[in-house]
């Protein structure tokens, strides 16, 4: 057990991730472009880089070739999570993704919301937002961070989340701290707010991934890595279960958490023809 007091109900129907009330990140620096070698894109990708990524992270940009070569535009973000200095909360990023969809939808676009690694998990929640209607579908790459189902992760970051709840009650949830994360089984130290950390890591605030999966309405391509230690440390193949949603595939494919990557350019756009994409 994760912790959760060992319940396994389904949550009710009218569960979501509700980011209304919250503002809309703000990166400094604008998403890394693809766009479409052939006609001019119908269908515009938007993929949220891992924890402490960037768009640019080494095992992504050959992605965005294989995509742009199939016809799609390829959005890429920087996240609040890139690199070791995190600058905004869980809802601001969700919300920052909603506004990059109105972008593309305004241009006459289509949608796809996907990402990597961490990436992949908020592609997931993204799901649970209540997207609007040009969003598509939802494509996750090798998930990661899940709290509630990781123990390391919880054992890892307690102190920093007690340290952040402290600093909340004392009015300085705003405040830059030095904060732990756990990152690919390494523990690393990162610098942000004490809200924002909390956002990410606090289990009464950060979205469960049970939760979410069941009330995604979307079509969902879930690709894990065979050789991905993750695939089975979070079982992946169960947690698919749990999404209901129509046309989702879940598929293993050759490599490890980052080496899938490169591989996942044909699965994707398999998967996006039978939607009529």
């Amino acid at each position: 057990s994760s912790g959760d007091g060992g319940s396994s109900t389904a949550p009710p129907a009218s569960y979501s991730v509700d980011c209304s009330s919250s503002a809309t990140y703000k990166p400094i620096s604008a998403p890394v472009v693809t766009p479409s070698t052939g006609a001019p894109a119908t269908v515009s990708i938007i993929v949220m880089h891992g924890k402490t990524g960037s768009p640019n992270s080494a095992h992504l940009p050959p992605l965005y070739t294989d995509l742009s070569n199939a016809g799609y535009d390829v959005i890429a973000p920087y996240m609040p999570w890139s690199g070791l200095d995190w600058d905004g909360s869980m809802c601001e990023a969700m919300n920052y993704i909603d506004s990059l969809a109105a972008l593309e939808t305004a241009k006459g676009r289509r949608v796809i919301v996907a990402g990597h690694s961490m990436g992949g998990a908020h592609s997931l929640i993204y799901g649970a937002t209540s997207p609007g209607s040009e969003v598509k579908g939802i494509l996750t790459l090798a998930p990661g961070h899940f709290p509630h189902l990781s123990n390391l992760m919880q054992t890892v970051t307690a102190p920093s989340i007690a340290l952040a709840e402290s600093m909340v009650t004392s009015g300085n949830g705003d405040t830059i701290a030095t904060f732990d994360i756990l990152n690919s089984g390494v523990t690393l130290q990162i610098t942000a707010s004490a809200n924002d950390y909390l956002s990410f890591h606090a289990l009464d605030q950060y979205p469960d991934i049970n939760d979410v999966l069941p009330v995604i309405t979307l079509p969902v391509l879930w690709l894990a890595g065979d050789a991905d230690p993750i695939t089975t440390g979070y079982n992946m193949a169960a947690l698919f279960t749990k999404i209901t949603s129509a046309n989702s595939d879940y598929q293993v494919i050759t490599g490890d958490h980052k080496s899938m990557v490169s591989n996942s350019g044909v699965p994707i756009t398999v998967w996006l023809t039978t939607l009529g994409l």
